[in-house]
């Protein structure tokens, strides 16, 4: 697990935030998906197993943890649309603590991967 910082364009209209293949995001994509979280208390397992992704809170929050870990303490808390979390591949994480009205961006190296509700 490693925290990625986008680019950020920043001017007086606002910031813009993007990514590229192999640059900013290290692999080449071939998968995008939108999570939209209106119940707070959902929580989200996925394994990760051949498959690199990248996880940005595009709206709202959530807490993002191993799901090794006994604990939230060594989570990461996504808030900010151009900060991430890089995922290798051989890896277990939960998804919770969702804002209200929270949409998760996830980016991966397949089109096929599974966001499993717990």
């Amino acid at each position: 697990m490693k925290e990625i910082e986008l680019p950020k364009v920043t001017d007086d209209r606002g910031n813009l935030s993007f990514f590229e293949s192999e640059r900013s995001i290290p692999f080449k994509i071939k998968g995008v998906r939108l999570l939209n979280i209106y119940n707070t208390d959902d929580q989200y397992k996925l394994r990760i197993i051949r498959v690199l992704v990248s996880f940005f809170a595009l709206s709202g929050s959530f807490l993002f943890k191993n799901s090794n870990a006994d604990n939230f303490i060594n989570g990461i808390f996504l808030q900010n649309a151009n900060k991430g979390v890089y995922i290798a591949k051989n890896t277990d994480f939960i998804l919770s603590g969702f804002a209200e009205n929270t949409v998760v961006l996830i980016i991966s190296s397949t089109e096929e991967f599974n966001v499993r509700k717990i």
